[in-house]
């Protein structure tokens, strides 16, 4: 679900940069606080564009240096990196891949400002399975529970009382009027 989120997100376009470092400080001294975790591959983290110029951006994220180049920015509709950039914005990337040169391979990312929800009903019982999600580890914990699992992470089984429930056949009875 995330990454759809984000797919759409990219197709309502490009918001800009929300963050920069700090006047006077060194942008090759500023560090994320969720760089202390540690950087996995694929993963969405701040970045901090060190240089730019108009054919690519040079970005850190912790030891991991890499760059940002037509390319990785069309979504943006923007064709060069000077146009996006400048030295000192904090940006959000996904590490494509990682090197044991400290090299890594970045895409441009931003955060979804779209909300998903999934409502689930179970026709023969009416029971409502309701969960909402948007990170990808809540997706996978509740897509692989089975059903009728007990309330876990964001995810709720209730009943319909029973005064709600089909008589007979399961139709509604006609009202007189």
């Amino acid at each position: 679900m995330d990454l759809g989120l984000r797919q759409l997100d990219r197709r309502q376009g490009w918001r800009g940069i929300s963050r920069r470092v700090q006047h006077g400080d060194d942008p090759s001294t500023w560090a994320s606080e969720a760089w202390e975790a540690g950087i996995e591959r694929e993963g969405v983290y701040d970045a901090v564009v060190m240089t730019v110029d108009k054919a690519v951006a040079q970005v850190r994220v912790a030891d991991y240096t890499g760059s940002l180049g037509p390319e990785q920015i069309k979504w943006t509709k923007k064709s060069r990196p000077s146009d996006v950039f400048s030295a000192g914005d904090i940006i959000r990337v996904r590490v494509v891949s990682i090197d044991d040169t400290d090299q890594a391979t970045f895409s441009l990312e931003q955060e979804p400002l779209a909300e998903a929800a999934l409502v689930a009903i179970d026709p023969a019982t009416s029971w409502i399975a309701r969960r909402m999600s948007c990170s990808i580890e809540d997706e996978n914990a509740a897509m692989s529970a089975p059903v009728g699992a007990p309330n876990r992470s964001r995810r709720s089984l209730t009943r319909p009382p029973r005064s709600a429930w089909p008589r007979g056949s399961g139709a509604a009875a006609p009202r007189a009027g």
